[in-house]
């Protein structure tokens, strides 16, 4: 996966294993809203760090357009409320679980964990 000409940082690589290991762990359930939660608390998280990336790459990079990738910051932020409001809705609905969907954006704080380790590990 490429954004704007560069490959994944080693973190957004973890956060994409750690999401795969999430979703994967949820089909043990043989739980669809299971399923369905955890995949929606990932793809949340991962598009998020993408998508947070490329406007943090745009703001530091590329001059003339601050004002835009500013407003396009504040509609990431809409949008992933929105989508999180969205997904509470549906949990509530009983078509995803909760439980699940908050797994999923954990593996957020579980991929940066997981990054320190390995740098720790690689370092001593």
């Amino acid at each position: 996966m490429v954004i704007e000409g560069q490959p994944l940082i080693d973190i957004e690589k973890r956060v994409i294993l750690v999401s795969l290991i999430v979703v994967a762990g949820s089909l043990i359930f043989y739980s669809l809203p299971v399923f369905l939660g955890a995949l929606s608390g990932s793809l949340i998280v991962i598009l998020n760090l993408l998508w947070l990336r490329r406007i943090i790459s745009r703001l530091l990079f590329k001059d003339g357009k601050r004002l835009y990738t500013a407003l396009q910051l504040v509609l990431k932020v809409l949008i992933v409320f929105a989508f999180v409001t969205g997904m509470i809705y549906f949990s509530m609905k009983g078509y995803l679980n909760l439980w699940a969907f908050l797994i999923g954006l954990s593996t957020l704080f579980f991929g940066v964990l997981l990054e320190g380790l390995i740098s720790f590990l690689r370092s001593g």
